[in-house]
């Protein structure tokens, strides 16, 4: 990187001083400013958390559905979410996601009374 060396504003003559001195003087901050705004940015964009997606409670409970291969009780479905996902859900909250899902005829079935599978 080539930075030019200006002097500053008070050393500069104010008598004898044309308006192009000035004018590079002011353009020599700007450029300064741009790269030490530049320089910032490149740093920030280095720590930025990364965002996570976010998974819903019906995902979960599809995956935990999956990798069991067989049907759970809602029990055992809390149970995995919380082992296997650190997840902890609430149990009339997901079966009330799992009913509106087994009536909207997506992804889950009802196999017995609070046991559920995927849909195949």
């Amino acid at each position: 990187m080539c930075v030019l060396v200006y002097p500053s504003y008070e050393t500069l003559n104010t008598e004898g001083c044309a308006m192009e001195d000035f004018g590079l003087y002011l353009k020599y901050h700007k450029e300064l400013a741009e790269l030490k705004l530049k320089t910032i940015d490149r740093f920030l964009k280095g720590v930025k958390p990364q965002t996570r997606k976010r998974t819903s409670k019906a995902d979960i409970v599809e995956n935990v559905l999956r990798i069991a291969g067989c049907p759970l009780h809602i029990s055992k479905i809390i149970e995995i979410a919380n082992r296997d996902f650190q997840v902890q859900l609430e149990r009339d909250s997901v079966v009330s996601i799992l009913i509106k899902k087994i009536k909207a005829r997506q992804r889950f079935v009802r196999t017995a009374p609070n046991t559920f599978a995927l849909k195949e």
